[in-house]
């Protein structure tokens, strides 16, 4: 089994399993919701403004320095050539964003599956319904496991174990720095309490060229001087909706540039 520090869960999160799964209180439901969906931000912003600092540590430049920006979005592919001239001369100072992105892709990956992409690691016999126990504490150690690998893939762990913050050896063990080790749990944690909401809310997703919609869309970051919002860079967030009502917006950055 991996090991990945105390991963056990809390009373906190046992009792919103219980909150969800038994109320059928819309509003209740929404509070919990609203609130799990702050811890995830949080959490968000803290792992990737951690990896973000360490990676400034790794290539020697500062953390809001123009070529990691243009790094981070070759590396990561993000965008056109053209489309990524623009968002750098826009954003020179928001690299963390781009980890931001790249973290939450990953992380909403399957989210609309019923088993969120666990299939393989999920006991299940034939009679068993097509669905996650969330409460499981080794079901949701396999999936922060499998999240972990998909986010910091081979080629991304090479450049990043040179700075020893991120390791990995053939059985996805980790070592090195509790802290950021840590952080990621708390990311996972809240991605997979949001999942257990599933049949309760559907998500809202943004691909870079979608016209900004306030009443879709919340603008992350925006350039200096721009009046209009234009049309999505790039999602930090996917937002999220009840039946046919928007729940929680996109969090993206925009740009008056075609993509």
């Amino acid at each position: 089994m991996v090991s990945f520090g105390d991963s056990r869960s809390s009373g906190s999160d046992s009792e919103q399993f219980s909150s969800v799964a038994q109320s059928c209180d819309t509003d209740v439901m929404t509070d919990n919701f609203n609130e799990v969906f702050r811890d995830y931000i949080n959490a968000t912003k803290d792992f990737c403004g951690y990896l973000n600092r360490k990676w400034a540590e790794r290539t020697g430049r500062d953390v809001s320095c123009r070529e990691t920006l243009d790094c981070l979005l070759g590396k990561f592919g993000i965008m056109p050539e053209s489309a990524r001239a623009a968002l750098r001369a826009e954003f020179p100072r928001y690299n963390t964003l781009v980890w931001e992105h790249w973290v939450s892709s990953v992380m909403f990956n399957d989210f609309e599956d019923p088993l969120y992409g666990l299939m393989d690691v999920v006991n299940r016999t034939v009679d068993s319904v097509n669905t996650l126990d969330h409460s499981c504490e080794n079901t949701f150690q396999r999936f922060w496991t499998k999240k972990y690998l998909e986010v910091f893939p081979l080629w991304l762990v090479q450049d990043l174990t040179q700075c020893r913050v991120v390791h990995r050896d053939r059985h996805g063990s980790f070592g090195f720095d509790r802290h950021f080790q840590a952080l990621f749990i708390a990311v996972a944690r809240c991605v997979w309490i949001l999942h257990h909401f599933g049949p309760f809310v559907h998500l809202l997703r943004a691909p870079p060229g979608t016209q900004f919609e306030a009443t879709h869309h919340l603008c992350e970051k925006r350039p200096c001087g721009q009046r209009g919002r234009g049309s999505v860079a790039i999602m930090i967030c996917p937002g999220f909706c009840v039946e046919n009502e928007v729940l929680k917006q996109s969090y993206v950055v925009c740009t008056q540039h075609r993509i």
